[in-house]
């Protein structure tokens, strides 16, 4: 199935006096919760799809305490995920501490295997949808011939 896109026509931020251009903007059709994604997984083992959610909901966990202890973690083929932080300026070296830093993010770096299979990912205008096909005429295009 085609990962679907709108053409959007956008300004430059950098020059807003420079001509709008035209961009592809990836739309998504759904979103696959972790029950979704369990019972994908569980059709091609013998789990059943909640042990198989328990796990991942685990996994989860582990790896925000993982992160959490300062360490990034790497799920090969996947990606890395990594924390990073926002925090307060300060003056001088020495009023930097803890207590400035307003709150942690979480990062994800995706692998070069990951990067090279989306590469294989098949794109349709949305605005394309419903229009006929070479082969794939609906009855309405057929009798307009």
């Amino acid at each position: 199935m085609p990962v679907f896109y709108k053409k959007t026509q956008r300004r430059n931020p950098l020059d807003p006096s420079a001509p709008k251009k035209w961009y592809c903007v990836l739309r998504r059709v759904t979103k696959a919760k972790t029950s979704d994604v369990a019972k994908a997984a569980a059709i091609t083992t013998t789990a059943n799809p909640k042990v198989v959610e328990m796990a991942i909901l685990r996994y989860f966990d582990i790896i925000i305490d993982l992160l959490k202890d300062g360490r990034s973690v790497e799920i090969e083929g996947f990606g890395t995920f990594r924390m990073t932080a926002n925090s307060k300026g300060t003056d001088t070296k020495e009023e930097l501490n803890s207590s400035c830093i307003i709150r942690g993010n979480a990062r994800f770096i995706p692998s070069a295997e990951l990067k090279e299979r989306l590469s294989r990912t098949e794109y349709m205008d949305v605005d394309e949808l419903g229009k006929p096909t070479k082969g794939n005429q609906t009855k309405e295009t057929k009798k307009k011939k």
